[in-house]
Order: structure tokens, then C-alpha cells, then sequence
């Protein structure tokens, strides 16, 4: 006889692993965050330091949770990707800190601009549940892209502003990212508990 539970399992431990990983991202970004605002002058080769850790540290959870995961999903596999990025990133800033430093709002608006699509992509999960604020994450998702596009193009600010924008943005996307996980995940349980199953008839002639 064929398990009828094993697929809802499979997708139930593929939707934990994505949870996790998603919440162990927002509060990387929450300690970088304090971090970048807490000490702006900290010297420039322990600001990469910082940063190379928290993104290398991210991209490995992210990396392994996929490669010993045995789910598959399109939501695994794009994390999966900003995890190799987060991960090379971080290499790089741990073994180039003093060439990286120039690059520093480069790479780090264009980091917040690849997980902010991430954000954009929960709130349209948060459509599908019918959650009726689900516009508020997707506005909060936005901004937080017009902020990676604001560190991204910033030719006339100092380096010590840079760093202390990239700390608050930091700071707003690990908020926002924490209230779309768990209003997600609240919303599909929601969604589930009131949508009923539907049974295809069995023949028994």
C-alpha cells in the first residue's frame, strides 16, 4: 500500500528547513546590523572581518541545509544560491579586506537588493494564503530594495555614513524578514486548517 503522508512529511520538513534557514538569516543580519551601527568607526580591515564572518557563517548554513537536505524545492534551490553568494562574499572579505573595503557598498547593496527579492517572494506567499496585509511586506520588501539601491549608488557620502546606512538597512531587512517568516508560516497554517482536503473517491467494485 502506497504512504499517503510521505509527500505532506517530505513538504512539511522542506517548509521547516526554509523557516530555519530563513530566521537564522534575519538574525545574522540583526547582529550585523547592531554591530555596523554600534561601532561606525571600528578600523576598515574589522568592519570586512565582521561581515566576511556573518555572510560566510550564513552562506554554509544555507549551502548545507541544501546539500544534505533531500528535498528539492524551487525555494531551497534559489536560498541555496544566495548562500553561495553570501558564502563567497565572505571569503572574500575575510582574505581581501583592504581591496574590498572600496567596493563595500557595491557589494553589500547589491547583497540586500538579492535577499530583498527573497522578501518580495514571501509576500506573494503571503497572497496565496490570503492574508489580507500581504501588500505590507511587499512594500517593506521594496523599500528595503530602494535602500540597497541607495547604498548601491552613493558617490558623495563618507565612508563612516556608509557604514552606519548599511548597519540600519541591515537592522530593517533582519525585521522584516523575522515578520514575514512567521506571518507566513501563521498564515499557512491558517490557510490549511480551514481549506479542506479534497479526497478523490475510491472505486471498491
Amino acid at each position: 500500500m502506497r504512504d499517503k503522508k510521505a509527500p505532506h512529511t517530505e513538504g512539511e520538513r522542506a517548509v521547516k528547513k526554509l523557516k530555519f534557514n530563513a530566521v537564522m538569516a534575519a538574525i545574522l543580519y540583526l547582529a550585523l546590523g547592531v554591530v555596523l551601527v554600534g561601532w561606525p568607526g571600528t578600523t576598515s580591515s574589522v568592519i570586512c572581518y565582521v561581515i566576511g564572518a556573518v555572510l560566510l557563517v550564513y552562506g554554509l548554513i544555507a549551502i548545507l541545509a541544501f546539500l544534505l537536505g533531500k528535498e528539492r524545492t524551487a525555494a531551497l534551490s534559489l536560498q541555496m544560491v544566495v548562500g553561495v553568494v553570501a558564502a563567497a562574499l565572505g571569503v572574500f572579505f575575510l582574505t581581501r579586506p583592504v581591496l574590498l573595503l572600496s567596493l563595500l557598498p557595491v557589494l553589500m547593496g547589491l547583497f540586500i537588493i538579492i535577499v530583498s527579492m527573497l522578501s518580495v517572494k514571501r509576500s506573494f506567499e503571503l497572497r496565496r494564503y490570503r492574508y489580507a496585509k500581504w501588500w505590507v511586506a511587499l512594500l517593506m520588501a521594496v523599500a528595503a530594495i530602494a535602500l540597497g539601491l541607495l547604498i548601491l549608488f552613493h558617490p558623495y557620502m563618507a565612508a563612516k555614513t556608509v557604514v552606519v546606512i548599511i548597519g540600519i538597512v541591515f537592522l530593517y531587512v533582519g525585521v522584516c524578514d523575522l515578520w514575514a517568516i512567521f506571518t507566513v508560516n501563521r498564515s499557512a497554517k491558517k490557510y490549511h486548517a480551514e481549506t479542506p482536503i479534497e479526497v478523490e473517491p475510491i472505486d471498491i467494485e
